[in-house]
């Protein structure tokens, strides 16, 4: 079993190792990185838990961003007709 440190130090390890790569968006190197370092008790599973990270890093900001940018349109819209009045 691993403890906080240990996992720490093998994601930054493989974060590191990803940025050096300039492999686009270090997909396949953190990944390895990971598998290699931690040696996950189940090899079936590391591949789920790696689309996980992947949809938890990329998309979630992605959604977050496109929530406050629709929300900033639409009250940029509703002031915008709410100063043209009748």
């Amino acid at each position: 079993d691993y403890g906080y440190g240990y996992f720490l130090g093998v994601y930054t390890l493989a974060a590191t190792a990803s940025i050096l790569s300039l492999v686009p968006g270090g997909l396949g190197v953190f990944e390895t990185a990971v598998t290699i370092l931690a040696a996950p008790s189940s090899e079936a599973a590391a591949p789920g838990l790696f689309f996980v990270y992947r949809m938890i890093y990329f998309i979630l900001p992605l959604l977050v961003a496109l929530a406050w940018v629709g929300l900033r349109a639409l009250r940029r819209h509703e002031s915008f007709w709410a100063d043209k009045g009748p």
